[in-house]
């Protein structure tokens, strides 16, 4: 607990925090504790033999203004495990959604008891049948009452007394009852590694390596226009600035992607030399750009690093306000069509020369139509403080969201004009491995950039006049032209491919499955006038990935179909 103490000198917590992981932890005794800290000594005694250290630690949290957890990791696989009533009094009122506590065969209502809104529970079991089926029954997880917002389970089973096979019988016993008459989702995994699943700080997606179906179905679409007949001609590629902390130029997935760089980051102790564009300080630029090559079916990257300072009463780096207004400034020179910043800068000073040169430098690109994405605060779903470059006006604020459109629980949703996919989106190594799981809004405006760079590349795959950004659609009988290079026209296409009545961008159906209806259709054959396909019906799906351009046209006109159900005033 003294150690606790001297990290609240220096730490300050939001009222909301994303995730709370904790390894085992050897605590003093109950004596030192009342000896040598400040602490009062816990109120509740636990006269078990299960331990209760981790109370004083998440008590340590409420003390310091932390109201909400949104997701628990804790290794509790020893011996002795912390007993039901110390987990139970460790988590109450803290509104846990992700659940994963990782002690043996724990009590599901242990789980009920310590927080009324889990979404997502994983449970580690010994391999007993009893408790299986007592985590399945009515009086557990399928209880409404206990578990009104539950939707999926992570079930980890060790090898243990018994073998393989009966163990298997037990999962498909167990997923059955679970899910009859119920929306939950059952992922089961058999833990029988070196290192149990129960004993570090891994997950069955980590395993698996499962990508994002939002992201994959982007892709997937991304990589059939990259077979277009015209794809590879000049000037098709989509110029976008990544602004950030740089890029990894050594890595495979951006292999003649990065056609420039300029640093506005000054090398430590050094008032002449620059830290290169193309090494990222922290990683985060890289994951950026990957992510837009990965959606972006053509793309030309324009890589500026920013300058990072340690921020007042702060242990977060933050970008200084002159690195980004002449980054901004460099894009805009380069004639770049997209700029996409995963950032904010927050607690600004309104009216001093860098505020002014920042918004100058967003009023030029903005007037030359370059289309600008920007993260929104991730400090909070009630902040309201502004942050930018996203409250300037030409800028599109982009919001975190999970791949089926509920909001972050950190993303204040009044600040942002679209939600994208931003939770556990995974990034991979030159070999194909994934080494990473991020989120925050900062991925969601990557996905952002990416999406909207493929519409632009759709518009010069279908336009027929050589202006690129461009397109025709079919609207009422005759032809309109319009330009996709324009923030409110942009705003607008995005807002159409909104699931009704919500900010998230729904690319299953807008994208994939308005494709798939004008292919399903008499080939193609469709106007724009039959664009009345609701967003949650079904079409026939094609594997995009897979399919080839025929050379009859149907492919290009069910891609102009697409692209003028999406654009209609």
């Amino acid at each position: 607990m003294d150690y606790l103490e001297r990290l609240s000198k220096h730490l300050r917590f939001e009222r909301i925090l994303k995730y709370v992981a904790l390894p085992k932890l050897n605590m003093e005794t109950e004596t030192s504790i009342r000896r040598k800290s400040r602490f009062q000594p816990e109120k509740k005694v636990f006269r078990g033999k299960g331990l209760s250290d981790l109370v004083e630690v998440f008590k340590w949290l409420r003390k310091h203004n932390v109201e909400q957890i949104v997701k628990v990791m804790v290794i509790d696989d020893g011996e002795p495990s912390h007993s039901d009533a110390a987990i139970e009094e460790a988590l109450k009122d803290f509104k846990v959604e992700v659940w994963d506590w990782k002690k043996l065969d724990l009590c599901s209502d242990v789980i009920a008891e310590s927080s009324n809104c889990v979404k997502e529970v994983s449970l580690y079991s010994s391999g007993s049948k009893s408790v299986l089926m007592g985590w399945a029954s009515e009086e557990g997880l399928r209880n409404k009452t206990k578990f009104p917002e539950l939707e999926q389970v992570n079930l980890f089973i060790r090898e243990g007394l018994e073998d393989a096979e009966r163990l298997k019988r037990y999962i498909h016993e167990f997923s059955a009852r679970l899910t009859l008459d119920t929306q939950i989702r059952v992922r089961p995994t058999m833990d029988d590694r070196l290192v149990s699943y129960a004993s570090e700080f891994q997950s069955s997606e980590t395993s698996s390596q499962s990508e994002n179906a939002w992201i994959e179905c982007v892709s997937n679409f991304s990589r059939f226009l990259r077979r277009a007949p015209n794809a590879k001609e000049k000037d098709m590629p989509i110029k976008i600035a990544v602004i950030d902390d740089g890029v990894d130029g050594s890595l495979l997935s951006l292999d003649d992607k990065i056609v420039t760089g300029k640093s506005f980051c000054p090398y430590a102790n050094s008032t002449d030399l620059m830290s290169p564009y193309y090494v990222s300080s922290g990683n985060h630029g890289t994951c950026m750009a990957t992510l837009i090559c990965k959606l972006c079916p053509e793309v030309s990257l324009y890589v500026a690093r920013l300058d990072e300072r340690q921020g007042a009463g702060s242990s977060q780096r933050q970008i200084t306000t002159k690195s980004a207004a002449e980054a901004i400034q460099w894009a805009t020179d380069c004639d770049v069509d997209i700029i996409s910043m995963s950032w904010t800068i927050e607690a600004a000073v309104q009216g001093n020369d860098e505020m002014l040169a920042l918004k100058t430098a967003v009023d030029a690109a903005r007037a030359k139509n370059i289309l600008m994405f920007c993260s929104t605060s991730d400090q909070g779903s009630s902040t309201k403080d502004d942050c930018y470059p996203g409250d300037f006006d030409g800028c599109i604020k982009i919001g975190g969201a999970t791949t089926t459109g509920e909001p972050l629980a950190w993303v204040n949703t009044e600040k942002v004009q679209f939600l994208l996919p931003g939770n556990n989106v995974p990034f991979s190594n030159n070999e194909g491995k994934v080494v990473s799981y991020e989120s925050g809004s900062s991925v969601a405006t990557a996905a952002a950039s990416g999406l909207a760079g493929l519409l632009l590349f759709c518009g010069r795959l279908v336009d027929k006049d050589g202006k690129y950004g461009a397109y025709r659609v079919k609207s009422n009988d005759r032809y309109v032209q319009e330009t996709l290079k324009d923030t409110k026209n942009m705003m607008r296409i995005l807002d159409k491919m909104c699931i009704p009545r919500t900010k998230f961008i729904a690319v299953q159906e807008t994208l994939e499955g308005r494709f798939n209806q004008a292919l399903n259709n008499k080939k193609g054959s469709l106007s724009a006038n039959d664009a009345s396909l609701n967003l949650r019906q079904k079409v026939r799906s094609s594997d995009l990935s897979k399919m080839e351009w025929d050379a009859d046209g149907q492919c290009m006109e069910a891609l102009q179909f697409m692209l003028s159900v999406v654009n209609l005033s």
